[in-house]
């Protein structure tokens, strides 16, 4: 199998280890007003009005990939995440980030979003189960 992948490099005329570019079908455009609903989102966001901004890329983002604009979903997606983080919901941030990490990583903001899941570290386990009370308690 090894052979199969090393012949298949030579014949394209690539050396096994050298970088391989991956191609990308370029990305549609969002209409002026999905842009326009984006700007005002991270708007809010730099007013510290996270919730806010939340709900407005939360009911955008749908939007954004429908029209096909992969860059301001990715970008949607950041935003999202980092509402959540900065309301205090660590997980629901990553997940956000991860999200835009594994749907459209070749983005600057997939970039960003990993960097953001750096900066929470790990993720934490779930807290453990109380055992429930018996009668005699």
């Amino acid at each position: 199998m090894a052979c199969l992948a090393v012949a298949a490099l030579a014949l394209a005329g690539c050396q096994a280890g050298s970088p391989m570019y991956v191609w990308h079908a370029p990305s549609a455009r969002a209409s002026d007003g999905q842009i326009d609903a984006l700007n005002q989102a991270v708007m809010l966001v730099g007013q510290r009005q996270y919730a806010d901004a939340a709900d407005k890329l939360s009911a955008l983002l749908a939007g954004l990939r429908t029209a096909g604009d992969r860059q301001r979903s990715a970008e949607a997606m950041f935003w999202l995440g980092y509402c959540y983080e900065k309301q205090g919901g660590p997980d629901v941030a990553a997940t956000w980030y991860r999200r835009a990490v594994r749907v459209y990583p070749w983005t600057p903001a997939a970039r960003l979003a990993a960097e953001r899941l750096r900066h929470l570290g790990p993720a934490r386990p779930p807290p453990p189960e109380r055992p429930a009370a018996t009668a005699a308690e």
